[in-house]
Order: C-alpha cells, then structure tokens, then sequence
C-alpha cells in the first residue's frame, strides 16, 4: 500500500479561488441525487419510515469534520407531504487536503531529466561539461553537465496543479431535509432520535468510580511519591529496561485523561511531566551499555539507534508542550547524566528540538526509513511513535518542519521487522502483542482510512486474539474502539475478564480505605496493561467520538483554547476532591464540573478557575442548582477562587454550573 504525509490544517485565506469549489456545485443534481450516506445500525429499522437527511460530506471515505448533530437544527413542519428545502451549514465549513500534493501545495518536478533533483542534462555540452574541437577544448559554463532545471528554478519542486498550490480544497456543507407524509413524520422523528440519543456517542460523560480509581493508581506511581519503587513490591516500576514503556504508557494515558476533561488539565500535566523527568532518569536508559558501549557516540542514549527509547520521550515531551503550551523541555532542554559504575560521568545536553532532529536525521539515512530498536533490527511497531512525535512537534510550533519525513515504502510497513545489514523484512507471520501495539497507535498519525480496517502481520487482531495474553489483549479495546464501532459486547466481555483475573483493590496511603484500583498480572508489565486498559476506557463509550479521540489528541494544539476562549478550572485539592467531569459549551458559555470523593471526610475544599477576561466574564454560578452553599471571591481579573462547603458524611459528590458572557 501506499503512505500518504499527516493531513495538515490549511487556512482558506491560502487557497487560490480557483479551489474553492462553488456551493452550487457541492449540492445533489435533480438528475442524478447521490445516495445517502448509510445510516447506523440502530437506524435501519426506520430508515424507510423517517425523511432521508442528507448528510453532505460526512462520508468515512473524506477529510473534514462532520457536519454536526443532526437534532441540533430546527425547521419548520412542511404544509405539504413530499417537500424539501436546503439549508446551508456555513459553521460546518472545511478545508480537504489534496490527495495529489498531500496538502503541501508542491509536487516533484517531472520535467525531462530533472525527476526533482532540480537538475538537467545541459543542452550545449549534452552533459560532458565541456565541447571539443579538433583544435580546442571549450569548457561549459555549466556544473558538471548540469543546468538548473527551468521548470522548477533549481528547487525540485513545482506548484500543485491539481489545487494550484493551495494544497487543499474549500468545502461548505448543506443540510438537506426530505419529508415523506405528515402522518407518521412526527411519530417517526421521536423514535428516531431517542435510538440515537440512546446510542449516542458521548466521551464528556463523567469518569465511572473504577476510572477514578484507575487514575489514582497511575497518580500514586508518578508524582505522589518522590521515589519509583514502593513499599508494595507487586506494584513497583521495576528498574530495569522496559520501564520504558511502562512510563511512555502512563503519560498517554493522562493525554487521554485530559481530552476526558477538556478544562481541567492540571492532574494530567502533573502525571505527565513526572513520567518525563523520570524517562530522563539512567536507570531508565541505562540499558545502553549492553549494545553500544563501544559506538562511539557513546553513552548518548537517542542520537544513534535505540528508537525503543527516544521515540517514547518524543512523544510524551511533544504532547507536554500541546496540553500545557509550557516549552521549557525546548528552551532551557535536559540532560542526559551517565553516571553509571564506575565510568566517567558524562552530561549530554539536548532539548525536545534537537532530539526531534536526531530522530528525524536517522530516518532520512536508513533505506527502510525506520530507526533501529536493538542493534540493525528495526521494529515497525517502534516507528509509529516517533511519527506521532513528529506530527505534535510541527503543530505546536505551526511550523511544516517536519512534513517530509520519510516512511516506510509500500507494504513493508505491514511486516514485523527489517534487518538492516542484509536488507531483509521478516515477512507476514502472527502476532497478537505485536498487531495490538502497532494498530494502537498507528491510526494517531496515519492516514485514517488505511488504518481502519487494515490486515496487519497475518489477519485483523480482532478475529485472533487470545485472553490468555494479558499484555497483548490489554492494547485491544484501544485498537477495537477505534477500528469498529459494533463490537460493544465483545468489548465488555474483555474488561469483565481483566476485573475477573487481575483487578485489585489498592491501599497506598494505609488508612484502611482502597482508594486505587489496577490490574496485577504478577508481572513488570502490570502498571503497563493497568495504563492500556485506562486509555481505553478513557476514550469513551464504544462509537464514532472514541474511533477518532486519539487521533484528536495528536492533532491539537490544546492548549491554545485557553489563551483565546476558555475557561480552566485549577487548584484542585486532589486526591482528597476527584474531578469528573470538567466541560465548557461554548456556545452556551457554560461551564460544567462535577466534584466528588468517596472518603466521607471533606468539610470544605476549594477550587479555582481561570478564564481570559478580555471576552468572559461571569455572570452566574450555582452548586446543585442553587446560589448557596459556596462562596467566591475575585483574585485577580482572570481568577476567581470558589470554596464549599458539605453538609453530610456521607459519599460526597457536587456540580458546579458556571456561566460566563
């Protein structure tokens, strides 16, 4: 198969008009209507009793976003059966990207000879870089028999014919509403949507009692001790080389967390940058030794090899900079201390640009376009995170420095390995843990519509997996709610098993109370398969918003929302007070947060929230409904402090509604 480059968010005002297909031209021609798109499985049942919405430009098959909630727009009841009217949806609005160009606005220069090298064969001397006589030589003014290409001026490349460099196209969406007889059109409207509203997609609902617990265990081994082992040796990040993954995995999972509550960052930033400080850590990368000792780089643990490792710590420090929009890990960078036995200590200065770059250069250099994991093996599995690493990295920055870097060719991607000195790929064969891993993350920064339901190592993983394999079945609802939609049971049967086998109820603080909750598989791996079956709830209930939440996270510049219209709710006094659910509605101006801790010991608490006061300001808040039980007070212009109080000992949960004009 072919790879195409990550799709890239283009600005109208830089397509040329010449790409802007005309409204007129996007809708269905009275000759020949196209069919609609086909409707989800609770659907089909009435699909021949309700009128037929048109869903324009909502197929799996196209870029875009989609057009909206269909019940969100009011039309008038038609006098007359059989009518319809059009309605345009302008806030639905999107850019493509060119599938000729993917979306750069350039192509390679095909121009005779050149091929994008930006060079031709010079026409005076046919290429010898000189004419000969039989008295003289003339030595051409051209380099070597070279002339710079006239087509594309020596740069190799040439503007996009197909969107006349734009490297999208412009599209407007249109709601169309057909009714067929009066009779029943009420009836069937009602029916219709309580089947959707009942199947709804909904990853803003509030974090369940086990997620919560969940999280307070990946709290407790990240920044609610100041050391990585515990006095509970079952649930230790054991020191040794493939804490790696185990840390990598926790931080994803509080990137996850942080979509599940949009305005309440603060404990997934807390999770995440200590995953990072302690990826820094030798004793993390300190495997190093045993396979490159005598490189002479040596002991630089990411600029030669080791993709197993750099590419994880890419990643967490990409989506640090996306959620917190804190850049430090870039300007002041990090070192890398070898201090190991008794070797001379080494630091090694990088910061997350330089390490971008280290990773990148290597790709450029290696024929299989992959970084090695051990020495001259190259993982495919291991590649998809430097990917998504990269991607991150260009959209915080808003930058295109990275929108070449180089994959892997055709279908190589799809085998499990490549041995560099031989040049050999190990072919097709199965793999459960290896399928998971790569389908997990693959779809992240590869083009949606390959990765949805591709063949990966010898068959779908679904169809194969096996319950006995704790690690590989953990990456399986990851890769399901993302590649089906029509599993749900199947999904269920599979977190039924992992509480049944592994769920265990956790103690950290020793007051009698298990406030945590993982899976113990007797394993290093526990904290790993404990972090995988978090992501996975945490993308929400089975549907078509979890399909597209991790592609979501690594597609955002999070933080950015709240420079320029949100609302964020800070110092919180976690653990004792739990957050699950922080959502603004912005078009309401409304924000929603919901408090609660099962440890009935809470008088009073309080919380913050911050919101840029040059275009909010508050207009109303109430606790439950109503004006009491709380009081505020006005910190500074974009700050105010909310402190409350309970009434009762008993299982203790609030919400707050906030409302800003």
């Amino acid at each position: 198969m072919t790879k195409v480059g990550p799709e890239l968010t283009l600005d109208a005002s830089q397509l040329s008009e010449a790409t802007r297909p005309n409204a007129t031209d996007l809708l269905p021609q009275p000759t020949a209507p196209p069919p609609p798109r086909p409707l989800p499985k609770p659907l089909t049942d009435f699909k021949t009793r309700c009128y037929v919405i048109g869903r324009l430009f909502e197929s799996t098959t196209r870029g875009g976003q989609p057009v909206g909630d269909i019940w969100d727009y009011e039309v008038p009841i038609p006098a007359s059966d059989n009518a319809k009217s059009d309605r345009s949806l302008s806030h639905c609005n999107y850019l493509s990207r060119c599938d000729n160009c993917r979306g750069k606005g350039l192509v390679t220069c095909n121009a005779s000879g050149c091929n994008g090298s930006g060079w031709v064969t010079c026409s005076s001397c046919s290429g010898r870089g000189r004419t000969e006589t039989s008295t003289q030589i003339i030595i051409c003014g051209c380099y070597n028999g070279k002339v710079r290409c006239s087509s594309c001026k020596g740069g190799g490349k040439i503007h996009c014919s197909d969107c006349k460099g734009g490297g999208g196209f412009y599209h407007s969406a249109t709601l169309r509403i057909k009714c067929f007889g009066n009779d029943h059109f009420q009836k069937s409207f009602q029916q219709v949507q309580k089947s959707i509203l009942n199947n709804k997609d909904d990853t803003n609902q509030l974090l369940s009692e086990k997620e919560l617990k969940l999280i307070r265990f990946i709290s407790y081994l990240t920044y609610m001790q100041t050391t990585t082992t515990t006095t509970t040796t079952t649930t230790n990040l054991t020191w040794n080389g493939s804490i790696r993954y185990s840390l990598a995995h926790i931080g994803y999972t509080a990137a996850a967390l942080a979509y599940r509550t949009p305005n309440y960052l603060e404990l997934a930033i807390k999770i995440l940058k200590d995953s990072i400080e302690r990826m820094l850590n030798i004793k993390v990368w300190g495997y190093i030794d045993r396979y490159w000792k005598n490189v002479h780089t040596f002991p630089d643990p990411v600029c030669h090899e080791n993709i197993m490792y750099s590419s994880h710590l890419l990643q967490l420090l990409t989506l640090y900079e996306s959620l917190s929009g804190d850049f430090t890990y870039d300007i002041d960078g990090f070192d890398f201390i070898w201090d190991k036995d008794n070797d001379r200590i080494t630091k090694i200065h990088y910061n997350t640009t330089k390490l971008a770059y280290a990773i990148y250069y290597q790709m450029n250099e290696e024929s299989s376009a992959g970084v090695s994991c051990e020495p001259e093996w190259v993982y495919t599995i291991c590649q998809n995170h430097p990917h998504i690493g990269f991607k991150l990295y260009d959209i915080v920055r808003n930058k295109h420095a990275l929108e070449d870097i180089p994959m892997f060719k055709e279908d190589r991607y799809f085998k499990m390995l490549y041995y560099r000195p031989t040049h050999t790929w190990i072919p097709y064969f199965a793999a459960t843990g290896n399928d998971g891993w790569g389908l997990a993350w693959m779809s992240s920064w590869f083009d949606h519509n390959e990765t949805s339901n591709f063949i990966y190592s010898g068959g779908y993983i679904g169809d194969r997996m096996q319950f006995s394999k704790w690690l590989a079945t953990s990456f399986y609802p990851i890769v399901e709610k993302q590649c089906s939609i029509e599993v749900t049971e199947k999904l269920n049967c599979t977190y039924l098993w992992f509480d049944n086998n592994f769920g265990t109820f956790l103690d950290t603080d020793n007051d009698g109370y298990f406030e945590s909750y993982y899976y113990e598989t007797n394993t290093m791996f526990s904290n790993w398969v404990t972090t995988n079956v978090l992501l996975s709830l945490l993308m929400g209930e089975n549907g078509y918003n979890a399909r597209e939440f991790l592609r979501n996270i690594y597609n955002t510049k999070f933080y950015q929302k709240f420079l320029d219209h949100e609302p964020e709710v800070l110092a919180v006094e976690y653990p004792l007070i739990r957050v699950s659910r922080a959502q603004y509605d912005s078009n309401r101006k409304q924000l929603l947060i919901n408090f609660n801790t099962e440890k009935s010991m809470i008088l009073s608490t309080k919380f913050e929230i911050k919101y840029p006061n040059l275009i909010l300001n508050v207009s109303n808040i109430t606790r439950d409904g109503f004006d009491s039980g709380f009081t505020i007070n006005q910190i500074s212009n974009d700050r105010i402090r909310i402190e409350y109080y309970y009434s009762s000992m008993d299982k203790q949960e609030t919400e707050f509604n906030i409302l800003f004009y």
